[in-house]
């Protein structure tokens, strides 16, 4: 019923069902509201950020703008969606988050320290429906 704890639900439940070590929600915004200072207090998963961060990190080989899901296992773990977490990441799964008529793009970031849980090979028809949810779910705080 609220965000902090969806939040909360995502950053344990949803984890351990997913079977991640890593779950990260990052908010790529150059507007500022009172909503946004609520999403940066709850860290560790919630990170907001400037203006094409997600795109630079998406530019990596081999991913398509058009994706919702990018499945690697070439994954940067000094790069600042990980500073907070302690788990080595070997692969990850990158889903764009687009949350209608507001100035918020987003991207939730799986990541799983087995190498061959996400890779380029594999399909992504679950987690484009759990993105999908997820949007729905996520944009009526983002109001």
């Amino acid at each position: 019923n609220d965000f902090p704890s969806f939040i909360k639900r995502l950053s344990k439940e949803v984890k351990e069902i997913l079977n991640v070590e890593h779950i990260g929600l990052i908010l790529e915004t150059n507007a500022a509201s009172e909503n946004l200072t609520l999403l940066k207090s709850l860290n560790p998963i919630t990170i907001v950020v400037g203006e094409n961060t997600i795109k630079d990190y998406l530019s990596n080989p081999g991913h398509f703008p058009s994706q919702t899901v990018t499945l690697r296992s070439n994954v940067d773990t000094s790069h600042q969606f990980y500073e907070n977490n302690s788990q080595i990441i070997s692969s990850e799964a990158l889903l764009m988050l687009n949350f209608d008529s507001v100035n918020v793009k987003g991207l939730l970031i799986l990541g799983s320290q087995n190498k061959e849980k996400f890779s380029s090979g594999q399909g992504t028809e679950l987690l484009t429906f759990f993105a999908n949810v997820f949007e729905r779910i996520m944009a009526r705080w983002l109001i």
